[in-house]
C-alpha cells in the first residue's frame, strides 16, 4: 500500500497543477479575447460617430450653399450628437447661414431626443446631452436649460447645464438670470464661476454689443442680491477679458467693499488689465500677508516710485512676501535690480539673502 500512495499521489498532483495552468492559460485567453473585441468595438463605434458628423456636415453645406433641403432627422442619442457636433465644427460666413441651419435642425426630432436624454437616471447621458445643446449655439434653447437647471442636483451636471446656458446668452437680462442661477450653488469652485462668467460676457457682447454689456456687469457688481464670490469671479473675468471700459467700476466696488475677497480680486485685474491705481499702494499697508503679495505682484504696471515701496518687503518677516517683493522688483525695466544690489550690500540678513537670489535667477 505504501507503494500504490507513492506512486498515485504525485500523479494526481501532476494532473491538478495541469488542470490549473489550463484554466489559467484559458481564462487569460479570454481576457484578451475580450480586450481585442472591446477595443474593435470601441474602433467600430468612433468610426461609425465620425462618420456620422461628417454626413451632417455635408447636410450643413448644402443648406449653406441655399438648397430647400432640410437636415436628415436623427434617430437616436448618438446620431443627435453627431449632429450637435457636426454643427459646431462647422464654419458659417454669416448669421443668416446659421439661423437656416438652426431652423433646420430644430424643425428634426434631434431637439426633443436631446430632452428626453435630460430625463434619463444616467448623469453621463444628461452631460452629453447639454454639450449636444452647447454645441448648437441656438439662444433660443436659454430658458429651457435654465429650468432643468434649477431641478439638477447632480453638481457636474448643473456645471455642464450653467457652461451650456453661457454659451447662449445674447442679451443683458439673460445675463442677470445666468448670474442668480450660478450664483445659487456656492460649492462650485472659484475657478470654474471665472470661467463660466468668461464664457456669458463674450456671449453676450457678441450678440448684444458693449456698451449693454457694460451696464449690466456694472449693475451686477453693486447688486445686493449677488453674493462676493460671484462678484470676485466677475472682477476676475473682466480683468482677464482685459475690458478697460470696467477699470472705473473695479476700483469703485473695491473702495466700498469691505471683503478681503474682492481687494484681492480687483487688484489681480487691474494688473491683467496693465492698470496702476491707488488701491494697488493701498494693499501695501494691509496687515494681511496675502493682500500685501497680491499687492506687490499686481504692482508692476505702476511708475518707478512703487520699487522704493518694495524695498522695504525684502525685510518682511513673511518669507513669501520677500519672494514676491524680490521677485517682481526685478522684472521692473528702471531701477528695480539697482535696489536689490543695494540691498544685497545691506545689513538686513532677510533682505540679503532674499535679492541675492532674485539677482541670481533673473
Amino acid at each position: 500500500m505504501h507503494t500504490i500512495d507513492g506512486l498515485t499521489s504525485p500523479y494526481i498532483v501532476v494532473l491538478l497543477l495541469r488542470g490549473i495552468i489550463f484554466v489559467f492559460a484559458a481564462s487569460l485567453a479570454a481576457l484578451f479575447l475580450g480586450l481585442g473585441l472591446h477595443k474593435r468595438h470601441v474602433v467600430n463605434v468612433a468610426r461609425s460617430r465620425e462618420e456620422k458628423i461628417l454626413f451632417y456636415a455635408g447636410e450643413l453645406v448644402s443648406l449653406c450653399a441655399g438648397t430647400t433641403a432640410s437636415v436628415t432627422a436623427p434617430r437616436n442619442l448618438r446620431e443627435a450628437l453627431s449632429l450637435a457636433s457636426a454643427f459646431a465644427s462647422f464654419s458659417f460666413h454669416d448669421d443668416a447661414e446659421i439661423s437656416r441651419a438652426q431652423s433646420a435642425i430644430a424643425a428634426s426630432p434631434e431637439i426633443q431626443i436631446l430632452k428626453n436624454a435630460l430625463s434619463s437616471e444616467d448623469w453621463g447621458v444628461r452631460c452629453r446631452a447639454l454639450g449636444a445643446f452647447s454645441d448648437l449655439r441656438d439662444p433660443a434653447y436659454f430658458e429651457y436649460l435654465c429650468n432643468f437647471a434649477e431641478h439638477e442636483e447632480v453638481v457636474r451636471v448643473f456645471g455642464s447645464c450653467l457652461s451650456a446656458c453661457a454659451i447662449l446668452i445674447r442679451e443683458p437680462g439673460q445675463f442677470r438670470e445666468f448670474s442668480l442661477l450660478l450664483d445659487r450653488r456656492p460649492v462650485l469652485s472659484a475657478s470654474y464661476d471665472e470661467g463660466a462668467v468668461r464664457t456669458a460676457i463674450r456671449s453676450l457682447i457678441s450678440r448684444s454689443g458693449a456698451a449693454e454689456s457694460y451696464q449690466v456687469m456694472r449693475d451686477c457688481l453693486f447688486s445686493e442680491t449677488l453674493s462676493e464670490q460671484y462678484k470676485a469671479a466677475l472682477i476676475n473675468a473682466i480683468g482677464k477679458e482685459n475690458f478697460t471700459r470696467m477699470t472705473d467700476a473695479i476700483i469703485d466696488y473695491a473702495q466700498v467693499s469691505e471683503e478681503r475677497i474682492i481687494r484681492i480680486s480687483a487688484m489681480r485685474a487691474l494688473y491683467n488689465m496693465g492698470v496702476c491705481d491707488g488701491l494697488i499702494s493701498r494693499g501695501f499697508r494691509s496687515a494681511d500677508p496675502v493682500v500685501q503679495i497680491v499687492a506687490i505682484r499686481s504692482s508692476l504696471h505702476c511708475d518707478g516710485a512703487v520699487e522704493e515701496q518694495l524695498v522695504r518687503f525684502l525685510g518682511s518677516p513673511h518669507f513669501d512676501v520677500r519672494y514676491a517683493a524680490a521677485m517682481t522688483l526685478v522684472k521692473f525695466p528702471s531701477g528695480g535690480q539697482e535696489l536689490l544690489q543695494q540691498a544685497k550690500a545691506g545689513s538686513d540678513p532677510f533682505a540679503t539673502d532674499m535679492a541675492e537670489f532674485a539677482l541670481s535667477v533673473r
